[in-house]
């Protein structure tokens, strides 16, 4: 059994079965999207959608429940990123199961992963794939990375059973956890990390998962036998998969920094060094959220030489007197202020009329 290094370059078309990589890849515009039957992008819509003649490379054999049939297209979407999903499924037409069972996790099932069969052309579907640079509304989700797809002949009910076994799982020291397994930016990272752990038994009953980040999507089939057993997170595993989503996270932040017109020419790897630094301090100051850190450490960055706002940052992330969440509070309100100053410059720039004019 092996299954391929995800950075390793595979030609589009080969026969190998382990890797399809597309490497540029566009989100379906809306007003296309409203003009035609167009509801994935055209680079995916083979991959998603052609019930394709299973060769022995590709995926789990037959015997797993799913039969001979055809290979049916899922999404497990993320309930974090898609606002009132447990709302919208259910009336939707589209077949859909909540992966929680009633009664667990009580608290989150606002934000519960569902597995839905999708349908080429449904407007689901096609809300997935559908985006407008600089607008956001509900129904144009690809900038949010909102969905783990997969093709298995297995029906909603029985692969259901199969990926709940993923939703809750053991660790090395006996604890149980709940597992995101269904984060498509960082699933490739999961299946590198926990392959020693029983992480390839995901691929049970499954002929491909789909993945997208930014402008890129791979395709990942098995390339061999299903391993036996369940998932189980060793403590090094835990560590290496966190220390990747960590790398993701700092590269993400310095390519969306490094398109901003004040860090074109900056070196782009003296940029992600900063990046790193800056990341480090937000960790530091208590801020977990994905948004609070970049906008941290934007802010650092359109800061670094500007010695009164360094200043004031420092006084405020270095008062150890301060309760930790005014601590917090304070240096976000002067770095926010900073990135509105530069946003007005900007508009400023560019002849736009600002408050201050």
């Amino acid at each position: 059994m092996n299954w391929r290094d995800p950075l390793e370059q595979v030609p589009s078309g080969s026969d190998s079965g382990a890797l399809l990589r597309i490497e540029r890849l566009d989100p379906v515009p809306a007003p296309l999207a409203a003009q035609t039957a167009l509801a994935v992008p055209d680079a995916l819509r083979d991959v998603l959608f052609e019930d394709q003649t299973r060769r022995p490379s590709e995926g789990p054999p037959d015997d797993e429940g799913g039969g001979t049939g055809p290979l049916h297209t899922y999404a497990v979407i993320d309930g974090v990123r898609v606002p009132n999903l447990a709302e919208i499924l259910p009336v939707c037409g589209l077949e859909a199961r909540c992966l929680f069972l009633d009664g667990e996790g009580e608290d989150l099932v606002a934000l519960a992963p569902w597995l839905v069969r999708l349908e080429d052309g449904h407007r689901i579907t096609r809300a997935l794939f559908t985006d407008v640079p600089g607008r956001d509304v509900p129904w144009e989700l690809w900038r949010h990375a909102p969905a783990l797809y997969l093709r298995s002949r297995l029906g909603i009910d029985r692969l259901r059973s199969h990926l709940r076994r993923f939703v809750r799982v053991g660790t090395d020291d006996g604890r149980l956890m709940f597992f995101r397994f269904w984060d498509s930016r960082t699933f490739e990272d999961f299946l590198v990390s926990h392959a020693d752990d029983g992480a390839l038994s995901l691929f049970r009953g499954i002929h491909s998962f789909v993945v997208y980040h930014r402008l890129s999507a791979a395709r990942i089939l098995l390339d061999g036998p299903v391993p036996e057993g369940r998932l189980r997170l060793s403590a090094q595993a835990r560590q290496h998969y966190a220390s990747l989503r960590t790398t993701r996270q700092i590269e993400a932040i310095a390519a969306h920094i490094g398109t901003l017109a004040e860090f074109r020419s900056v070196d782009p790897v003296d940029l992600l060094g900063k990046v790193r630094r800056f990341r480090s301090k937000a960790v530091h100051l208590g801020l977990a959220d994905a948004r609070e850190i970049f906008t941290f450490v934007l802010g650092l960055c359109l800061s670094e030489n500007e010695p009164q706002t360094v200043a004031r940052i420092n006084a405020c992330y270095g008062d150890t007197g301060a309760m930790e969440d005014d601590r917090r509070r304070r240096v976000m309100a002067v770095v926010e202020e900073r990135i509105g100053h530069a946003k007005a410059e900007a508009d400023r720039a560019a002849g736009f009329p600002t408050e201050e004019a």
